[in-house]
């Protein structure tokens, strides 16, 4: 039996391998006409080819997947080229009504989510239609900018999508951490408990959209963990609570006694207080079986209502008496509510200083509209405090802006105030005083100061106006005194020059100086004049060789004496010989010419011409001895003979001069 079951076995394997290879065939027959399947008289055969494939025996194995995908990719190529064909022969309409497709969808008023579904509906048509633009221009551009304003559109929804799930897991990690912050808090309570669990059902039962599902899980996780831990303690609270309840039961029956006790009493302002304190208690310990917590609030109503009928008559007078405060304090509400908006901050503060403490006097009013009269007298009070504190702080602000500007103006002051620059600053000054005037006030404590400040820079400055001439010859003085005392200082014995280029530099710098001063009065130049050519002698005695061959040479100053005084004398003898070496008949002819030339026979013009001439000669005398006084000094032992020689020849004119006039 097995020897002839074998060949059969390998003949329906055979036959099996025929049947299989012939079935792929068949499809691999039908893929590649697909494949080859183009144009609109192909559709009846593509159809024909479906109808024939979903006819064909299922393959059992071998590349059935492979030859599925293969016919699927055929079949989705051939319609994707249908498609397109169909676009391209309508593209002309297409375009036109796509692109007013698109731009009603872009004016449409459905939701941005909405808007892009149907966007994406409709991508592959635009995508397609991109390739026949040139059908038609006009809606191809119209297209173009639809198309672009959609996808940014599209961008940003999906960026406050990505922005939204992200916020959601912000907000749902928050929640977690405060609901295990409650898990493994000390105090937590049962109503905090429940409404934990009932906000862990809520998350749960939620599924708010986050960035991914790895978020979604970890959340998930989160907030069961968080559960497993609290609700063992929810449990553990709801049983101590129920104890309580039933402890509660003993309390309010204790109360119950006592209240029914409290019906007895005979002094109604006595039963009245003890009867609000039960009802605190009792608000205390209100939680208690249903059951058994109803009845004994209807015992305990029933002896309250019996207590609060005896003390009726003694709560009527508290009421009436209340009502009066209440209207105590409503017309001081009145009152400060009138002063609330007053801008006399000193009285008005007092006033409502005076309101307040008059508050505390008057007792409490009717219960339940304490609270309401309070808030509308403190909101009050508030009010006026706010604007004064405002006022105060703007006041502040302005006394400091104005302190800045009066310092400022102080500093300009200070700064004038050492000026010689008479007029123009004396201007300037009362300029700034007209400005002071403009500026506001200041802070009290700084108003003496600044104000002294800056008066008292005015006054330095006006006072050394007023003696501006005194000012300015001393500062000129001052000037050429710092000449003479920087050469005083070269003469001193600790004093030394690296060069002698450097000393006779400086001290021809300090010459330069004194040669451009100003000129002082007589009296007052006259001192300093010694003092600067003293301290000059000083410098050549101590330093001999040190000035040869410059503007300071004593041998090129004793030159220049030696001219000036050579200069007089032939003045003097010119004159002196003119007169002398003349014969009477030489000089008598030569008056005669001088009359006939003056048309005169006069005495008195021979007298008037020869004191004219020596006038002359002592205005020549006069430039020398200023030239003189000029010339640098040089030391004694040099300078006698000269200064003596040329204080004759000076003698001499002015001892003619007067001797003919």
């Amino acid at each position: 039996m097995g020897l002839l079951e074998k060949p059969r076995e390998l003949e329906a394997e055979a036959k099996q391998a025929e049947e299989f290879a012939l079935a792929k065939a068949e499809r691999v027959r039908i893929c590649v006409e697909i494949e080859k399947s183009s144009g609109k008289e192909s559709a009846d055969r593509v159809a024909e080819l479906k109808a024939l494939w979903d006819a064909l025996p299922p393959m059992a194995e071998g590349d059935v997947d492979s030859l599925v995908r293969r016919f699927q990719d055929g079949c989705h190529k051939y319609e994707d080229g249908e498609r397109r064909r169909l676009l391209a022969e309508t593209a002309v309409s297409r375009l036109g009504s796509l692109a007013s497709e698109l731009e009603q969808l872009l004016s449409s008023t459905h939701t941005d989510e909405e808007i892009i579904t149907r966007w994406h509906g409709l991508r592959a048509d635009a995508d397609a239609l991109r390739e026949h633009q040139e059908a038609n221009p006009v809606a191809s551009e119209s297209l173009v900018l639809s198309i672009a304003k959609l996808e940014e559109r599209e961008k940003k929804f999906k960026q406050l999508q990505t922005k939204s799930r992200e916020e959601n897991l912000k907000r749902l990690h928050q929640s977690c951490r405060q609901l295990e912050a409650i898990c493994v808090s000390e105090r937590l309570t049962l109503k905090a408990g429940d409404r934990a669990l009932r906000e862990m059902q809520d998350i749960l039962k939620q599924h708010l959209p986050l960035p991914s599902k790895k978020d979604h899980q970890e959340i998930i996780a989160r907030v069961e963990a968080i559960k497993n831990k609290l609700s063992p303690r929810v449990q553990e609270l709801r049983d101590i609570d129920d104890w309580k309840r039933w402890a509660n039961l003993q309390v309010q029956e204790s109360l119950c006694v006592e209240m029914e006790r409290l019906s007895s009493s005979k002094d109604p302002k006595e039963s009245s207080r003890k009867m609000r304190l039960l009802q605190n208690q009792w608000k205390q310990v209100a939680v208690a079986p249903r059951l058994q917590g109803q009845a004994l609030w209807r015992r305990f109503k029933r002896a309250q209502d019996v207590v609060y009928g005896q003390c009726e008559v003694y709560l009527s007078a508290q009421t009436a008496e209340r009502k009066k405060n209440l209207v105590r304090k409503q017309e001081l509400c009145d009152k400060a509510e009138a002063l609330a908006g007053s801008s006399n901050w000193v009285k008005t503060a007092n006033s409502i200083k005076a309101l307040q403490d008059e508050w505390k006097k008057v007792g409490s009013g009717p219960r339940g509209s304490e609270r309401a009269v309070w808030e509308r007298f403190r909101r009050s009070c508030d009010k006026f405090f706010t604007r004064r504190n405002e006022a105060q702080k703007h006041r502040k602000e302005e006394w400091a802006t104005n302190l800045v500007l009066k310092e400022a103006l102080c500093q300009k002051a200070e700064a004038l105030s050492e000026k010689t620059d008479w007029e123009s600053n004396a201007a300037t000054l009362k300029k700034l005083q007209a400005e002071w005037k403009t500026v506001g006030q200041v802070r009290k404590s700084k108003a003496d100061v600044v104000w002294k400040r800056f008066n008292n820079a005015c006054e330095r400055f006006f006072e050394r106006y007023k003696h501006r001439d005194q000012v300015d010859l001393d500062l000129k003085v001052t000037q050429k005194e710092v000449i003479i005392n920087e050469l005083e200082g070269f003469c001193q014995d600790d004093f030394s020059f690296e060069t002698s280029e450097i000393l006779i530099a400086r001290v021809q710098e300090s010459c330069r100086q004194w040669q451009q001063a100003p000129d002082l009065p007589r009296t007052v130049q006259q001192s300093l004049t010694d003092r600067y050519k003293q301290a000059l002698v000083s410098l050549m005695s101590k330093f001999p060789n040190a000035f040869d061959g410059t503007e300071l040479d004593p041998a090129l100053t004793v030159n220049r004496m030696k001219k000036l005084i050579a200069r007089l004398e032939k003045l003097i003898s010119d004159q002196e010989e003119s007169e002398e070496t003349l014969s009477p008949t030489e000089l008598l002819a030569k008056q005669w010419r001088e009359r006939l030339a003056a048309n005169t026979i006069s005495t008195g013009h021979k007298q008037k011409n020869h004191v004219s001439k020596w006038r002359s000669i002592e205005k020549e005398v006069k430039n020398a001895q200023q030239q003189w006084d000029r010339l640098d000094p040089v030391p004694a032992e040099l300078s006698a003979p000269f200064i003596d020689r040329f204080q004759y020849v000076c003698q001499q004119v002015v001892s003619q001069y007067k001797r003919i006039s």
